[in-house]
């Protein structure tokens, strides 16, 4: 069970990890256009 838990400990780190990348490469595109980084300010 250890090892699971550890594999699934690690599962949601990469993941995490992605959906910040994802956030920050979304933000630093929407920054390029005002409607884009409007809806960013809203979204605390």
């Amino acid at each position: 069970d250890g090892l699971s838990q550890d594999e699934a400990a690690d599962s949601k780190i990469t993941f995490m990890e992605s959906v910040l990348l994802i956030r920050l490469i979304n933000a630093g595109h929407d920054s390029g256009s005002g409607n884009a980084s409007g809806e960013l300010t809203a979204n605390p």
